[in-house]
């Protein structure tokens, strides 16, 4: 790793640029350096001074050249100073630093513009021959509108392009023709249904889904779906099958009503839904993810039409068999994490004799109980012992690094990830991973009758809601928060936390003389 790196505990990330090699006259600190930089594509600041001083990212540094060499030195405010050496060069206004084999280019502030144009006019030149391979063309009898098409790797011929057939309630984006003619028009669902050509059809859910898994499931296919350009804050695709989606925008109906997020934002309909069912709709932004939604407000979004009959019957089909698995997946889980708790082993700390319950998760040996040592910075909660037998001790940082007996250890932020990723994810896991009961019973009755509850505890972790101390204890009996072995830079540390009434996983990071509880995993 170079010397500039993310997270707040060592900003040291590598400083580099491909560029052709030039013949400059070579200073400690030549005039050619002097000035703004930004490093593209994430645009971190680099200021060089002529006095062999500068900034990064807003931390001091120094630097100076020795013949072809680059000599810089950051000093980061929350860790301890590195120097780096590379090989440089510089290209007009692009700037390059080369440390170890992995280039990154710096750009003159004032260029920046400039150069982001260049690459955008490049990366459209080298898509246009590429997608002028891969495309077919289709004319739309009804309208002699001529629709590029592309063979994608489901096996189905997809439009290439937004629909832009004028029918029932459809609109321009702004009510502004120009936007038809570059994003296609947006379709309220019912005209969506019977707006492709003869021979085409809206896809359903499946088909979306299908394609998705086909260029690498819903993480990804944004980047393989979207247009090398044509998306703004960063977000153009890699347009890996010439099928070019396009930030069409929509429109909203409801209290907010309007066109939003032309530019930025691509929502596609499927043609799933019912009059009691709201009809399902794709979304891609500026991340690589596809988003898959119910529809609520939205009034117009765009279409893309697929080549064949209509796959209504055969949807059906699948979505029988599809729920068919799906229970027996549900089946198959519940054996599973049944079989995960049966299989709890006792565990005995020597130092102490205190006995533990561990639980094997996704790999890993963890202990289904919090750690109860006393050593160092360690409470019991209001001083009250009842609380250590119940919850365990809360602990400081320095003290928890230590506190788990030998062939154990604090885990990881990663570990932490890893489980929680493994019990249904963030979002889910707070109510795989608590305890049936010991959370306080503050549920109401409609809450119950509702459907909330404080945890399933599928996997036998048996997370209990110990409190926490930050100057006076608080919440015992409502949150539990668990230390993590990673510093997140400015003296804090990243931490677990379950609260009674929601289900999830949240992180974020606490003072190290805070008390949190441990839970040991095996090393």
């Amino acid at each position: 790793m170079s010397f500039f790196t993310q997270h707040g505990r060592t900003l040291l990330l590598t400083l580099v640029v491909v560029v052709v090699a030039v013949c400059v006259a070579y200073a400690d600190h030549p005039k050619v350096l002097v000035g703004q930089w930004v490093r593209v594509p994430d645009e971190i600041p680099l200021e060089l001074f002529s006095d062999g001083t500068g900034l990064f990212n807003g931390d001091n540094l120094t630097w100076k050249t020795e013949g072809k060499r680059f000599v810089i030195t950051v000093y980061p405010k929350t860790s301890s100073f590195k120097t780096e050496v590379g090989d440089y060069s510089l290209s007009g206004y692009v700037f390059t630093v080369v440390f170890g084999n992995s280039p990154t280019i710096f750009v003159k502030k004032e260029n920046l513009a400039e150069y982001k144009k260049k690459k955008e006019e490049d990366a459209k030149k080298e898509a246009a021959g590429r997608l002028e391979k891969l495309s077919d063309y289709f004319t739309d009898s009804r309208s002699g509108q001529k629709y590029r098409t592309v063979k994608m790797p489901d096996g189905k011929t997809w439009m290439a392009q937004n629909l832009n057939y004028q029918i029932g309630r459809s609109w321009c984006y702004g009510d502004d023709n120009s936007n038809c003619e570059k994003y296609g028009r947006l379709y309220d669902w019912n005209t969506a249904k019977t707006a492709c050509p003869t021979g085409w059809h809206l896809p359903s859910q499946e088909t979306w889904d299908g394609l998705l898994k086909a260029v690498g499931g819903a993480g990804y296919a944004g980047g393989a779906l979207k247009s090398v350009a044509g998306w703004e804050k960063g977000g153009n695709g890699k347009d890996d099958y010439g099928f070019s989606a396009l930030p069409g925008g929509r429109l909203d109906g409801g209290e907010f009503s309007g066109f939003y997020s032309i530019g930025n934002g691509g929502y596609w309909w499927t043609a799933t839904g019912s009059d009691s069912r709201s009809p399902r709709f794709k979304l891609m932004d500026a991340s690589g993810y596809v988003q898959d939604h119910y529809n609520l407000n939205g009034i117009g979004y765009s279409v893309r039409c697929v080549e064949g009959e209509d796959e209504k019957l055969k949807a059906e089909e699948e979505r029988a068999k599809r729920e068919e698995r799906e229970k027996q997946e549900v089946e198959r889980a519940r054996l599973e994490r049944e079989k995960i708790k049966n299989s709890r082993q006792p565990f005995t700390d020597t130092r102490d004799g205190k006995k533990y319950l561990t639980v094997k998760i996704g790999g890993k040996t963890w202990m289904a109980e919090n750690l109860n040592y006393e050593t160092g910075k360690s409470w019991c909660y209001d001083k009250r012992n009842s609380s250590c037998d119940k919850y365990g001790r809360l602990y400081d940082w320095k003290t928890a690094m230590k506190a788990c007996p030998t062939g154990y250890h604090l885990p990881s932020r990663e570990e932490w990830k890893a489980l929680v990723d493994y019990a249904a994810g963030k979002e889910a896991a707070g109510e795989k991973l608590k305890t049936k009961n010991g959370w306080a019973n503050i549920l109401s009755d409609a809450d119950i009758e509702g459907g909330k509850r404080y945890g399933t505890d599928d996997y036998g972790f048996s997370a209990l809601p110990g409190g926490f101390r930050s100057g006076g204890f608080s919440a015992i009996g409502l949150v539990g928060v668990w230390w993590t072995a990673t510093e997140s830079g400015g003296g804090k540390v990243y931490r677990q936390i379950m609260s009674y009434n929601k289900d999830n996983v949240t992180e974020n990071n606490g003072d190290k003389s805070d008390g949190f509880s441990v839970r040991c995993v095996a090393d």
